[in-house]
């Protein structure tokens, strides 16, 4: 996959291993991908243009690039992540797993759970996977943007610093 740009910064996991998302330049639906790096090695920042080199693989359903080593990782430029504007959920959330999304006027209708996540009323949860927000049921925002991830059988949006959410 040549010239992606990244959406978030490398995930560093506790074995070392390395997940970060990346998608097309312009963004939209169908763009966006998981990489994952077992070996680490990897030092990808938010807005990186990147090339790499993989093979596209399901774990338990989440689509994702398995890379199998850094070297198949290159960094040749940068450019602006563009988030996809969402003013209603979609039909179905395929399209934008992996991609950065941006839900516009969205209410937070639970509290957040044991595993850091939120019920909204696009019918997606918000996830603390990279970053840990704080938000509860009755909050409003305008915008909140994040990647789209599934995993056990739900769509997540996972955002990634406290700019992303916008009363």
């Amino acid at each position: 996959l040549n010239h992606l740009v990244a959406t978030t910064d490398s995930i560093v996991a506790d074995d070392n291993s390395v997940t970060f998302y990346a998608q097309d330049a312009g963004g939209g639906d169908y763009s966006g991908i998981a990489i994952y790096l077992p070996g680490g090695g990897v030092e990808i920042q938010t807005g990186d243009s990147i090339t790499v080199v993989g093979s596209a693989s399901e774990y338990y359903d989440f689509t994702e690039i398995f890379v199998e080593d850094a070297a198949s990782v290159t960094v040749d430029g940068s450019g602006t992540p563009v988030a996809s504007p969402l003013s209603a959920a979609p039909a179905d959330w395929e399209g934008y797993e992996g991609g950065l999304v941006s839900l516009q006027n969205i209410d937070i209708t639970s509290d957040i759970d044991q595993y850091g996540q939120v019920q909204t009323s696009f019918g997606i949860l918000i996830d603390n996977g990279i970053f840990d927000y704080q938000a509860g049921s009755g909050d409003h925002f305008s915008e909140v943007t994040g990647v789209v991830t599934y995993s056990y059988g739900v769509y997540m949006l996972l955002p990634r610093t406290e700019a992303d959410f916008i009363q």
